[in-house]
């Protein structure tokens, strides 16, 4: 194999001593990676004697890092030829892993190859020539000094009759003995006769790297607000965004607390649908046997918002299989809706921002949808919804019902008239300000 960090050092010497005396010469094109290296060749498949029906190269990763041989080439030519075939390579090779390559089958052997990486029709000496990885898919072109030609990543000349070679020739060659790489392929000195050994051929194969499969799941709710009581619809969109196909695909969302279920749909076929009865609680489920990378789906869930429920309502859901997630942050996807109130309909309606509402004098529906409001009932018999937020809440004169909802609301309702009122904190930590017999729930 080329060193060519060692040539790079080399190359960078030569630019600085040369910059000094005012000239500087450009360093050589380095290749994607030193580290794959070919670690055994055997030219006698199915020939007579022979155990395998055919011949094959072997690469080996003896690097730190997963390279891509995608557009690569293992070429041969005869021992004096300059005459190259070739064999195109795909796909990755991890750390310590092997790569094989099947060439020209023999109408002799015994034994088929393990299931090779690449693929070629290569009908290669037993004895004698050279074997070079090159990361183009160009043919060489040379007869002797092809170890340092263009695109060469590593070269192995075999048999004593070997034009070109990395330093000596690896040794001859017979229909039951390969070329080995010493030390299982780690070993390189750029020395062929050094590096390599005879011995029975023994070809080894490294499965492709695990599948891998990018599950996304997105969600929208509509409408937000929602008015108690009415439906809230859910869109969620799942995709495969791959490589790999994902297997045993479950996607699962949750009936909100609040709600209750009215129907779960999916846009496209091939998906089985689980969900609980038309009002009731529980989850919705959606799986299927395989998702192919690319392809998505729709699904829709419809709820129906309780008469009671105020505040927020919070939906979650997500979606996993049985193939490995390169990223699972976008595996799920959480909704927050407001909640209107069932009224006959809000007189006065704030924003989800921080409003100032004034009542009249009359009766008045008053609906401060979120932010931190500032609310005044003022006269009439009143109806006050704080809304999500930090919420200052006057009923003012008259009969009043005041829901602070969700948030830390102040709630006053003394208006000097003792039971009249009625005063709702709801969730979160509320201050009411009452007169005697005023009714009051959660709040201290």
């Amino acid at each position: 194999m080329r060193q060519w960090v060692r040539r790079a050092a080399s190359a960078a010497a030569v630019s600085l001593s040369a910059g000094v005396a005012g000239l500087s010469l450009p360093a050589p094109a380095l290749a994607v990676s030193p580290d794959i290296v070919i670690s055994q060749v055997y030219g006698g498949g199915g020939n007579t004697g022979a155990t395998y029906t055919n011949d094959f190269i072997e690469l080996y990763n003896r690097g730190s890092m997963t390279v891509d041989v995608t557009g690569w080439t293992v070429q041969y030519a005869s021992a004096a030829g300059s005459t190259w075939q070739t064999t195109a390579l795909s796909g990755e090779i991890l750390p310590g892993a092997y790569y094989l390559v099947q060439e020209a089958q023999g109408p002799g052997g015994t034994t088929p190859l393990p299931t090779p990486n690449a693929v070629g029709d290569i009908a290669m000496s037993l004895s004698s020539g050279k074997v070079a990885l090159v990361t183009t898919s160009a043919p060489l072109a040379c007869a002797i000094g092809c170890d340092t030609a263009a695109g060469v990543r590593d070269f192995v000349g075999y048999g004593s009759s070997a034009t070109s070679a990395e330093g000596s020739p690896a040794p001859t060659l017979s229909n039951t003995t390969a070329a080995l790489r010493d030390d299982d392929g780690a070993v390189d000195t750029d020395d062929n006769s050094v590096d390599f050994s005879a011995g029975p051929p023994d070809p080894r194969n490294s499965p492709p790297p695990a599948a891998e499969a990018d599950l996304a799941v997105t969600k929208f709710d509509a409408p937000d607000p929602v008015t108690a009581g009415a439906n809230l619809t859910y869109t969620i969109a799942v995709r495969n965004e791959g490589p790999g196909t994902a297997e045993s695909v479950v996607l699962r969302d949750g009936i909100p607390a609040g709600t209750t279920f009215v129907s779960f749909a999916a846009s496209a076929a091939g998906w089985a649908l689980a969900t609980p009865p038309v009002g009731g609680t529980g989850e919705v489920r959606a799986t299927r046997s395989s998702l192919s990378s690319g392809d998505s789906a729709e699904f829709t869930l419809v709820v129906q918002v309780g008469l009671t429920a105020t505040g927020r309502i919070r939906n979650s859901g997500g979606i996993t299989s049985a193939t490995p997630d390169p990223d699972t942050t976008n595996n799920a996807d959480t909704e927050f809706t407001t909640v209107g109130p069932s009224t006959p309909g809000c007189t006065i309606t704030g924003t989800e921002g921080t409003d100032i509402l004034n009542g009249t004098l009359g009766d008045d529906v008053i609906c401060g949808l979120g932010g931190n409001d500032i609310i005044n009932g003022r006269g009439g018999n009143d109806v006050i919804y704080g809304g999500p937020g930090r919420d200052l809440i006057s009923g003012g004169k008259g009969d009043d019902m005041v829901y602070g909802e969700e948030g830390t609301d102040f709630i006053k309702i003394d208006d000097g008239v003792s039971g009249n009122d009625n005063a709702d904190g709801g969730p979160g930590f509320d201050l009411c300000s009452t007169d005697p017999l005023d009714a009051v729930l959660s709040c201290p």
